[in-house]
């Protein structure tokens, strides 16, 4: 796809597969569970066209301690709050979403540095504005701005609504969420694949 060679989705791909990730968080959270590594790595596309969230290394059950300590995460994509230590919980996954849906939007993590320097990124992550290429849409910078919020309460979907505010944004208009939870939408993409062993879509390793 274009978003692994550096490249950006178009607005109706990167709203499909930001709004699989919606259902997928919305699911764990509902459960008392964080994912905490949210990323484009660890989101695999099925021949069907839907994602799916895989690796839970780092997820945590927060259902009877909302708040956990452990600093873990991926560099491009941790959250403040995990940064200065101070206690974090499902607001890491809303930041997340944030960052995953500015990358597919913009062909580029929204934080990291020219210098490819971890610290740099970090500082970004905690000080820096989220600026956004001439050709993001207004809805588009709303709905991340508002997920990428340094204060993790004033997050979008952290308030009393939850999720609901998130799914009921202005980007994702018309999106019949029932149906796609029961995958009755066309995706946009989905890839050439031959029968269910068929690796041909995966990088070549040694």
């Amino acid at each position: 796809m274009e978003l692994a060679k550096g490249g950006r989705l178009a607005d109706g791909v990167a709203k499909f597969f930001a709004a699989n990730v919606v259902v997928a968080l919305e699911y764990l959270h509902q459960r008392g569970i964080i994912h905490r590594d949210v990323k484009p790595e660890n989101l695999l596309l099925g021949a069907d066209g839907y994602l799916t969230l895989v690796d839970f290394g780092l997820a945590k059950d927060v259902s009877n301690q909302p708040i956990t300590h452990t600093f873990c995460g991926t560099p491009d994509y941790i959250a403040p709050e995990v940064l200065t230590h101070q206690g974090h919980g499902k607001a890491v996954d809303m930041w997340a979403l944030g960052m995953l849906t500015y990358e597919m939007i913009c062909g580029r993590p929204a934080f990291s540095s020219t210098a490819a320097s971890t610290t740099l990124t970090y500082k970004n992550i905690l000080e820096a504005e989220v600026v956004f290429p001439e050709w993001v849409e207004d809805v588009q910078a709303d709905f991340i701005k508002r997920l990428l919020h340094k204060e993790p309460v004033k997050r979008l979907g952290m308030g009393s609504r939850g999720w609901k505010d998130i799914k009921s944004h202005t980007w994702f208009n018309r999106l019949d969420w029932a149906a796609l939870s029961r995958k009755q939408i066309r995706a946009p993409v989905t890839p050439n694949v031959e029968s269910p062993l068929d690796t041909s879509n995966f990088d070549f390793y040694d």
